[in-house]
């Protein structure tokens, strides 16, 4: 049996509360593990993994409704797992955000410039913060359930 609509929205409440202490604990071990690396990264190569790492952020917000797979319409216009479809988009989205914080994470230990370090942190914990998945769609599934 499918699960409902509102199985999936608590779930997908639970992962983006577990995303979210994934990054915290990023920033965690990034203060108390010191970087141990004598020879600081070169300015392009922290300039460079800083631009992946925004873009992570970016494609977190953008890539879900870019990459919608195209499903053909059951009856009564709805799309046949919608709800599945959602929740898979919802976790791209989180795994892109926490991307950002792994990013920052690894220019920790490469040695990098802290305020580049926590900068990413930051954005990669506000972007699971401030970013809302909206209501999970209802499906054939779950109607004819009822």
């Amino acid at each position: 049996m499918p699960p409902s609509t509102v199985q999936v929205a608590k779930t997908m409440k639970v992962m983006r509360l577990s995303f979210l202490g994934a990054a915290c604990m990023f920033v965690y071990a990034a203060f108390t593990i010191p970087s141990r690396n004598t020879a600081r990264p070169t300015s392009s190569m922290v300039l460079g993994i800083s631009v992946i790492a925004l873009a992570c952020v970016a494609l977190g917000f953008l890539a879900p409704a870019l990459l919608v797979p195209p499903t053909r319409r059951g009856a009564n216009n709805v799309q046949p797992n919608a709800a599945g479809q959602w929740f898979t988009r919802g976790i791209l989205s989180l795994a892109f955000f926490n991307a950002c914080s792994l990013f920052a994470f690894a220019l920790h230990f490469l040695g990098a410039n802290q305020q580049i370090v926590l900068t990413l942190f930051g954005m990669g914990i506000l972007s699971i913060l401030l970013w809302r998945p909206g209501a999970p769609p209802v499906d054939e599934v779950s109607l004819s359930q009822s």
